[in-house]
């Protein structure tokens, strides 16, 4: 039997903070740029990736767009330090029937399984350890949000790992929670499925190009099959 791809981005969809942590962007920010903001909302950013969220947060308080870029991947760097500051000793809640079906995924042998997420692999990595998981138990490869700066570039990413595996587009499948990936992956001929949490309406989800909608985790090894 041929095997299947399945990337998925676990950020918010598999796993997510239970309280506001926007406060390690406010620090991020001012250790790497020198600049405190201190009315930064994430969730204003949902569906938007490490590296867009940032720098429209730098545009926006008038930071020129040459010190932006100079500084970015030190910021990425200084990132997961301050999240861990802000959020490293609170649990983190998984999605109902996440474990589960990364369980099943991770250990079908005709599924490849990883990550494309524009999240960063320590921060998740984190979140998953505080939920009780490890994510490298999980996922065999994964490209994430220093690697480009949108989600289209990150799947891009994702996929140039993948290569090796020889699985075609019509059998990979890109899971996620945000229309802005959901199209990115579309647009990239992957077959596509969203897992509907509290941040987007289904509705936005199959909208974006979701073939399938689900609120559950649980569902997402059935609907690859």
């Amino acid at each position: 039997m041929a095997k299947t791809l399945v990337l998925i981005d676990p950020d918010k969809s598999m796993v997510r903070e239970v309280k506001d942590v926007s406060q390690y962007y406010m620090e991020g920010i001012r250790m790497v740029y020198g600049v405190y903001i201190d009315d930064i909302n994430l969730k204003e950013f949902n569906g938007r990736t490490t590296q867009e969220t940032v720098i429209e947060l730098l545009q926006r308080n008038s930071i020129p767009q040459s010190e932006i870029d100079e500084k970015l991947h030190v910021f990425t760097e200084e990132l997961p330090y301050e999240h861990y500051n802000v959020a490293g000793h609170d649990f983190a809640n998984l999605g109902e029937g996440a474990k589960e079906a990364l369980e099943k995924l991770s250990n079908d042998n005709e599924i490849i399984l990883g990550a494309a997420s524009g999240q960063l692999e320590r921060i998740l990595k984190n979140m998953f350890e505080r939920a009780g998981l490890k994510m490298e138990s999980y996922f065999k490869f994964g490209a994430y949000g220093d690697a480009a700066m949108d989600m289209g570039g990150i799947i891009k990413a994702a996929l140039e790992k993948a290569n090796g595996f020889g699985i075609p587009r019509e059998r990979t499948f890109f899971v996620g929670y945000s229309p802005q990936s959901i199209s990115a992956a579309k647009a990239l001929g992957l077959r596509t499925i969203a897992i509907a949490t509290d941040y987007f309406y289904p509705e936005q989800l199959t909208q974006a190009g979701a073939e399938r909608v689900t609120k559950s985790p649980r569902d997402i090894p059935k609907l690859v099959r």
